[in-house]
């Protein structure tokens, strides 16, 4: 009959090999891990097996003695028969096992259990293994999510630069437009600040031609007056001379 201890173990192995294999489902060595673990429960199975026949068969003789000693009673002369060949049986039973055949049976589940203890430790290898992978794949979702995390950012980054890169071109268009216009302007100011000049060169010019000619002005008008005065002293002699004439005529008379 297997021993709590043993069962208790062998429901751990199972379980974490269980959780070793759920482990290990998006890693590397899934196949392997699956087919040592099964080849290990199926030898596990085959053992618990061989530890459970003696034990039926104890079970099973023990329900016959107890049934025997319940309807014995009843039936005592009908058993007696009965009862021999039961202990017949029993006692035929372990004399049909040699010493040669119960070494080879000992030697053969000290192998399975040397065999089952090595599927052990090759589990536990196994599962560490698998833990560690379990850490590298959560080390590796992490630098994943860090990575998605990096080029989301750098997508947005990327729009961004690019939004800007369309409002660069935008204003760089416009910078071309508004430069061509300066370049225009620039022409359209210089001709006019040449023709300003030239204006002004004119415009002095004619300050010089009006001030000559106020000048003159003044100078004919200053002639003009000197005339005038000539004129009034030559009338004014004339007059004179004309008295003269007339006192000298009357004198002559």
């Amino acid at each position: 009959m297997t021993s709590p201890s043993t069962a208790d173990h062998d429901k751990r192995l199972e379980k974490h090999a269980n959780r070793s294999v759920m482990g290990t489902m998006g890693c590397q060595k899934t196949c392997k891990v699956e087919k040592l673990l099964k080849q290990s429960h199926g030898e596990l199975a085959w053992s618990q097996r061989q530890r459970l026949a003696p034990a039926k068969k104890n079970n099973r003789i023990r329900s016959t003695d107890k049934l025997r000693k319940e309807v014995l009673p009843l039936q005592l002369p009908r058993l007696q028969h009965l009862d021999s060949f039961r202990l017949l049986e029993n006692n035929s039973g372990p004399r049909r096992l040699n010493p040669e055949t119960l070494s080879h049976q000992r030697l053969k589940q000290q192998l399975l259990e040397t065999e089952i203890g090595t599927r052990r430790k090759e589990c536990e290898a196994l599962e560490a293994e698998v833990k560690k992978k379990n850490q590298t794949c959560q080390t590796l979702e992490n630098e994943l999510q860090d990575f998605l995390h990096e080029n989301k950012h750098l997508n947005l980054h990327l729009f961004n630069s690019s939004n800007k890169t369309s409002e660069y071109e935008k204003v760089k268009s416009e910078y071309a437009q508004l430069k061509e216009t300066l370049g225009s302007v620039t022409q359209e100011r210089d001709l006019a600040l040449w023709e300003r000049n030239q204006l002004q060169g004119k415009l002095e010019n004619l300050e010089q031609v009006l001030k000559h000619m106020r000048e003159a002005a003044e100078r004919r008008q200053q002639l003009e007056l000197e005339h005038e005065q000539a004129l009034a002293v030559l009338n004014a002699k004339q007059q004179e001379i004309e008295v003269l004439q007339k006192v000298r005529e009357l004198r002559c008379f």
